[in-house]
C-alpha cells in the first residue's frame, strides 16, 4: 500500500493538522494552503468516482476550507492548484492502480482516517 507517499502533495495537510493542535508560527504560505486544499478535494472528487462505498463530506470539506482560510479571492490560484493536482492524482490511479489508491485514500481520509478522519464518509 503506497498510503502517504501515494498522497505526498497532501503533506501540507498533515501539517495543517498538526500546527492547529500546536502553537506557534505559521510555517506555511496562503499559497500552500489553498494547495493543500486542492489536492484534497481533488482526492475526494476522485474517491467519489472510483471508491465503492465512500463519499466525501461536505461539511467538513466546508471547514477545511474555512479554516485554511480560502476565500472568494483565492478561486484564479485555486484553479490553478487543482488543476495540477488532478494531473497528478491521475497519474498515481494510473500508475498505482484504482485498488491500492483507493485503499490509501481511505486510510488516510475515511471514518478512521489516520491524516483528516472524516473528509470521507462510508454510504
Amino acid at each position: 500500500m503506497h498510503s502517504t507517499a501515494t498522497f505526498a502533495s497532501l503533506w501540507m495537510v498533515t501539517a495543517f493538522l498538526q500546527m492547529a493542535q500546536t502553537p506557534g508560527p505559521t510555517r506555511f504560505t496562503h499559497t500552500d494552503q489553498i494547495a493543500a486544499y486542492a489536492s484534497a478535494s481533488v482526492g475526494l472528487a476522485q474517491a467519489e468516482k472510483i471508491c465503492p462505498g465512500y463519499r466525501p463530506n461536505q461539511a467538513n470539506m466546508l471547514a477545511l476550507r474555512a479554516w485554511m482560510e480560502i476565500k472568494d479571492g483565492d478561486k484564479l490560484e485555486l484553479s490553478r492548484q487543482l488543476a495540477a493536482a488532478q494531473r497528478k492524482m491521475t497519474a498515481q490511479i494510473k500508475t498505482g492502480g484504482a485498488a491500492s489508491w483507493c485503499s490509501s485514500i481511505v486510510g488516510l481520509f475515511g471514518p478512521q482516517g489516520t491524516l483528516a478522519r472524516g473528509l470521507l464518509d462510508a454510504d
